[in-house]
């Protein structure tokens, strides 16, 4: 647990120095340099023990399993691709592993880093809120996932064809991705009240839809095992979330103005969080669904640096991110240690197998 706390702590710190100096930055190369050492260094802190663990995590065993014996079955035409890349060079598994940890991190890296108004706090929240974890596992999706959430440059730039080759991309990787091609048209708009309260009214058609269709869907896309297994919540479980969720989007909508004065394009965390909301409230009466919201869901981590920087002064922005931080500090203890979450721990190396 020792090693994921470092995580938690040094890497955001790392970040946050080399965003600052990036902030300051009037010219010359030796400040570039340090700007750079210092993402190296946190680059490096969050990828390097996800790249070398061995036996972490629930999937580990199933991921190394179907690349050293290439038994694909129906997975996505771009995962076995990747595989067959890796499997030229080396066929020893910890290869896959570090180029996929590679890859996600990478590319969340990146985009927190250039779309989020407090990088540092962001690299925070991707940990604490156990995404981070999340990518030791489901590694098809997540890998799928971050190149969905790398898009969010296109999107907020409105370059429909640099975001659609993105999602297609990610579509061979995982294909519940192609869900996020149709949804640029709804993203990247600015809606007044009107607008919000149309898209509301929208919620249970979409419901519905999923209710009669959902199911072939999920057969089409060969994952009708998420529905068979059953492993997902929804129903009364649900509404918790669904309240939380509720209650976050009209906390944005509330302090919008002051969120575009600090960033012009932080109406599509807005659209996001909407469309997070409504995932949730088709999951109360379909729980597979909740297998997609972590598209949206991890958006947040961009949204709420912003959003608690709209709430007031310094202070309670300073406020409000010590007591989540703390808190997410706490959720990672519960969850990791004392339940077992996804199997992260203990914590081992390719170096001791």
């Amino acid at each position: 647990m020792l090693i994921y706390y470092c995580i938690y702590i040094f890497a955001p710190i790392f970040m946050y120095f080399g965003a600052r100096r990036e902030r300051s930055e009037i010219g010359g190369s030796s400040k570039s340099r340090v700007k750079w050492i210092w993402y190296g260094l946190s680059f490096l802190i969050l990828t390097v023990p996800a790249a070398i663990r061995w036996d972490v995590g629930t999937d580990f065993y199933v991921y190394r399993t179907i690349f050293e014996t290439g038994n694909y079955g129906y997975l996505e035409k771009g995962f076995v691709w990747f595989c067959d890349v890796i499997s030229f060079f080396s066929s020893d598994p910890i290869w896959f592993f570090v180029a996929s940890s590679t890859l996600i991190l990478g590319l969340i890296f990146l985009a927190i880093k250039e779309n989020s108004m407090n990088p540092g706090l962001s690299l925070a929240y991707f940990i604490g809120t156990l995404y981070y974890f999340s990518s030791f596992n489901i590694i098809r999706q997540f890998i799928a996932i971050s190149i969905c959430f790398y898009s969010i440059n296109f999107l907020k730039n409105k370059k429909i064809i640099h975001y659609s080759i993105v999602i297609l991309i990610a579509f061979l990787f995982h294909k519940s991705a192609i869900m996020m091609l149709p949804l640029y048209f709804v993203l990247n708009r600015r809606y007044k009240a009107e607008g919000y309260l149309m898209l509301f009214f929208m919620i249970p058609i979409a419901v519905i839809f999923l209710r009669y269709f959902g199911v072939n869907i999920a057969q089409s896309l060969s994952y009708e095992n998420y529905i068979e297994n059953g492993q997902f919540e929804g129903g009364v479980t649900a509404i918790p979330q669904i309240a939380w969720e509720l209650t976050l989007f009209f906390f944005c909508l509330r302090f919008l103005p002051r969120m575009e004065s600090r960033d012009k394009y932080a109406y599509v965390l807005v659209n996001l969080q909407l469309i997070n909301f409504s995932i949730y409230c088709c999951a109360f009466f379909l729980p597979y669904v909740n297998r997609i919201s972590i598209y949206f869901k991890i958006f947040q981590i961009l949204l709420f640096p912003l959003l608690f920087s709209s709430l007031g002064n310094r202070s309670i922005a300073t406020l409000l991110n010590t007591v989540f931080l703390i808190g997410l500090s706490i959720l990672m203890y519960v969850f990791l240690d004392l339940w077992g979450y996804k199997d992260v721990i203990p914590y081992q190396t390719v170096f001791g197998r």
